[in-house]
């Protein structure tokens, strides 16, 4: 009877839990509770409420979902979608960084259809017939878009996603999950394993999880480090392992199927900061981890809930709380900070207990959850029916839907052909991109000036191709006075790698070939706040040749050259012109060849090796290293 299609989540977005304060929709409006320090419960002021509030600004507004993040909240109504809270990262959408104590309206989305919303640590996500749009902390790449290492404050399309059908949508503590019809996509921070794709990289662009590509996916959750998906052969979780909260041992870069819960059928999946949940159709709901108990003596261990009189229908996970919906009560039960669970005091509570300001009579129930608790009634009389009993008179209408049922089976079977013919030039085609991408870099801008570029004979050919380098690259990037601890992004760094390298009492001054060594390897960074990453001067030319900038790779190469001019020595016998260059221009700094970077190299096939790959190398060391 859980039929997981409905038009919109809105059934299931009644309630919902954050970092210790809690929302949810009742019949007077959206009323909130717990922690206030950033305004998150919406009541124009900054004092922690223990009990549900009901929020001035929505009352008699229709609601038609809600969701919150760490610090801040979300409400989609008739009139469009709300948002406040903490804005430090522009989650909020205002075109600011703005705190907002009371509900505003998103203006960039004014007018256009939203289907879903969610929130994170300090980023959106906000569904439309249009696509995808995501907005807020983009420092760890959870917005999705290529050059989003900085705040964005304004909506904006996810364009690798546009064409999609998007199902569902899912923020993490600092990643970000889409279920479309192709499969799973995750992107942004990977440590722990968090995003699925078999390692702990980020993922600046939505990514397919390969460990559940053609499987059929109904539900998914993100918790910090760990993220669910549901699928019709089970649960499947990954990511951070401790306290259970995966039920596996360990961490896991790879969705696994939760084994001990393959006898019950799950119906729909939520995560906390450090646990999970799950909801069966029988309304039994499962628990695993730490946070959702009052006792941290029983982190890591499962737990069963059972209603004899009411049917569960939501379930929703906060930081250290959790709450569940049933057809007559609001019950919560977790760690009590701030009066998160709207009992009246900060007490924790081991077991679910009622809301008891929010009566049965307030709790707000949705044409669709109407319709779905329709269904739930006939499901349960079929159940409890005698064994023997006299088969009931068929409908008039029962003929002409079994041929429509038919009718449709017929054509999911021919759809399911299609697909798998789909899927099968789709693999041809990523075998054809595979094999073009072996010849990408020979064709790239780097080759080209590179071979043009003659190698330094002056230390002032360096510092002059370094001065460039920054200051375009800092161009490049949109970094200003404000964005920078200095009075100009670029000019700190150039300064004290001029005294390192230069000017110090070990300057290598007359040899350019070792000043360029010395640049490579240096560990100044750029010198920029803490909301964006510190960069050292390896970081800065890897990025500039992934690029292919031809203008920015016209400095580059003077120091590239006088880099590889020292430590690139061909094994004897090797005509170097016939080796080609790595696939893509990946590079990697220090010496060696890590196992994890292999993948870029076919297997057997001889490269020209970049000189930074062997800076660390003794000279025989890097002649071996150079003829691989």
């Amino acid at each position: 009877f859980f039929r997981l299609d409905l038009d919109s989540d809105s059934c299931f977005s009644m309630i919902c839990g954050g970092f210790h304060f809690s929302l949810a929709i009742t019949r007077e409006g959206l009323c909130s509770w717990g922690r206030n320090d950033y305004g998150q419960l919406g009541h124009r002021h900054m004092t922690s409420l223990p009990r549900p509030t009901v929020v001035e600004a929505l009352r008699g507004r229709e609601i038609l979902m809600v969701c919150s993040g760490c610090k801040h909240s979300m409400a989609l109504t008739t009139e469009g979608l709300h948002t406040w809270g903490d804005g430090s990262a522009g989650q909020l959408g205002h075109g600011n960084t703005d705190d907002q104590a009371v509900p505003k309206v998103v203006s960039a989305l004014q007018g256009k259809q939203i289907k879903a919303i969610s929130a994170g640590l300090d980023h959106s996500m906000a569904l439309t017939e249009e696509g995808l749009f995501t907005w807020g902390y983009g420092a760890e790449f959870c917005l999705g878009y290529l050059g989003a290492m900085h705040h964005q404050h304004v909506p904006k399309l996810v364009d690798s996603l546009r064409g999609m059908q998007v199902l569902r949508i899912c923020c993490g503590y600092k990643h970000s999950m889409a279920l479309t019809t192709e499969g799973l996509f995750t992107w942004g921070k990977g440590e722990k394993g968090r995003l699925g794709h078999c390692n702990e990289a980020d993922q600046p662009v939505p990514k397919l999880v390969e460990g559940l590509r053609g499987k059929t996916i109904i539900w998914i959750g993100a918790g910090r480090y760990h993220s669910l998906a549901l699928t019709t052969e089970g649960l499947y979780s990954w990511g951070w392992g401790s306290y259970e909260c995966l039920r596996h041992r360990g961490d896991l870069g790879v969705p696994t199927k939760v084994e001990c819960l393959l006898d019950e059928e799950i119906v729909m999946v939520c995560g906390g900061e450090y646990h999970s949940m799950a909801l069966t159709k029988k309304g039994d709901i499962y628990a695993w981890g730490r946070g959702f108990c009052a006792n941290d003596t029983m982190d890591g261990r499962m737990f069963k809930w059972k209603w004899n009189s009411a049917h569960v229908i939501a379930i929703c996970a906060g930081a250290d709380h959790v709450m569940a919906q049933t057809t007559d009560r609001l019950y919560s039960w977790g760690k009590g900070s701030d009066g998160c669970l709207g009992h009246g005091d900060t007490s924790n509570q081991s077991d679910p207990k009622a809301i008891a300001t929010i009566p049965r009579a307030d709790l707000f129930m949705s044409t669709a959850v109407q319709a779905l608790l329709r269904q739930l009634a006939v499901v349960n009389a079929v159940e409890r029916r005698p064994a023997v009993q006299e088969a009931p008179a068929l409908p008039p209408q029962h003929q002409t839907l079994q041929s429509s049922i038919q009718a449709l089976e017929r054509e999911k079977q021919s759809l399911m052909t299609e697909i798998t013919s789909l899927r099968q030039q789709n693999q041809k085609l990523e075998r054809v991109c595979a094999l073009c991408a072996r010849t990408t870099f020979a064709r790239s801008a780097f080759k080209r000036i590179y071979n043009e570029t003659q190698p330094p004979t002056y230390p002032h050919q360096l510092i002059y191709s370094l001065e460039r380098i920054l200051r375009m690259y800092c161009g490049r990037l949109g970094l200003t006075a404000s964005d920078v601890s200095q009075a100009t992004p670029w000019t700190s760094l150039l300064e004290e790698l001029l005294k390192e390298v230069f000017q110090g009492p070990d300057a290598l001054l007359g040899d350019p070939k070792k000043m360029a060594q010395k640049l490579w390897t240096s560990y100044r960074t750029l010198g920029v706040n803490p909301d964006h990453e510190r960069k050292e001067l390896s970081f800065i030319i890897n990025a500039v040749l992934r690029g292919d900038d031809p203008e920015l790779l016209g400095p580059l190469c003077v120091l590239v050259r006088g880099i590889n001019q020292l430590c690139v020595v061909p094994r004897t016998g090797t005509d170097l012109t016939t080796l080609p260059f790595p696939p893509d221009g990946q590079c990697y700094r220090g010496g060696g060849l890590p196992e994890n970077h292999r993948a870029f190299y076919a297997p057997g096939q001889k490269y020209r090796v970049p000189g930074f790959l062997a800076t660390s190398f003794r000279r025989g060391k890097a002649r071996e290293f150079a003829g691989r």
